[in-house]
């Protein structure tokens, strides 16, 4: 190719415009100058330490505040953390614990009232599929059976004896009062989370258990309050008591009822 001007024009020597990290004890990161058109077109790279300072003195002494001040910021953020971990209560600082110092393999974390993760160590056994394994040991295992929560309805939970019974003969025994000794539930081994969402869809059921069969009921107001039936339920539901306050409210019916043809035979004879 011919220049008509003479020689060719040669590009400048790529300039440092800034240091962007200190790589190591020899080396700074640096990014370079644009060209003319405002474009850089050399990617950041690494220089000497010792040749930076002395061809672009000026590039060294901007980075040197900067990197003064992040020193102080990480400083005052490292100060701020270790008083903020000094008010936690002794709880809550094990939850923030490095998991599995102990070398045990849970995927857990440290709950409330726990020191170390201890015994038998089971994958998660309702854990869905399309996720990671999750191993459980038995420590956190026992833990998520007693965790405390707030995102579903404790009273009726509670009442049910449902915090730590899962199925229907569990809570029939519990409402019984006779324990929940040999139960098929006792056998499935549980992470954090399903044990909370198992939680919360039995506290869904059984509020619709409360208010009845199918659901609906909840959507007629006043109705569940004042009235024992459901247009939508087969037969007569107790709203506000359970099934013995069913069972006496439909013999009072019953005798009522008795009543009311004697008197009409009475009245006919």
């Amino acid at each position: 190719m011919e220049y008509i001007y003479g020689e060719p024009p040669q590009s400048p020597p790529p300039r440092p415009d800034a240091v962007l990290a200190d790589y190591d004890h020899d080396y700074y990161k640096i990014c370079w100058k644009s060209n003319e058109a405002g474009v850089v077109v050399i990617p950041p790279g690494l220089i000497r330490k010792d040749d930076l300072a002395k061809l672009y003195p000026d590039v060294v002494n901007v980075w040197n505040p900067v990197k003064k001040e992040a020193a102080k910021i990480e400083k005052n953020f490292f100060q701020f953390c270790c008083e903020f971990y000094g008010r936690l209560p002794d709880g809550t600082k094990y939850m923030a614990k490095k998991k599995n110092d102990r070398g045990v393999d849970c995927n857990q974390s440290l709950r409330p009232g726990m020191r170390q993760h201890w015994g038998e160590v089971k994958k998660c056994a309702t854990h869905p599929q399309t996720q990671h394994s999750t191993h459980v040991c038995k420590g956190c295992r026992v833990s998520h059976y007693e965790q405390v929560s707030a995102t579903f309805d404790r009273g009726v939970l509670m009442a049910q004896g449902a915090r730590v019974l899962v199925c229907r003969e569990c809570i029939r025994k519990a409402k019984r009062k006779r324990g929940n000794h040999n139960c098929i539930c006792d056998t499935l081994w549980m992470c954090f989370r399903c044990r909370e969402a198992e939680l919360k869809e039995l506290a869904g059921a059984r509020k619709e258990y409360v208010e009845g069969f199918c659901g609906k009921c909840r959507q007629t107001g006043n109705l569940v309050d004042k009235h024992e039936i459901c247009l939508h339920c087969d037969g007569w539901r107790s709203y506000a008591g359970d099934h013995e306050d069913l069972c006496d409210t439909e013999e009072q019916e019953v005798e009522d009822g008795d009543e009311v043809v004697e008197d009409g035979e009475k009245q006919g004879g």
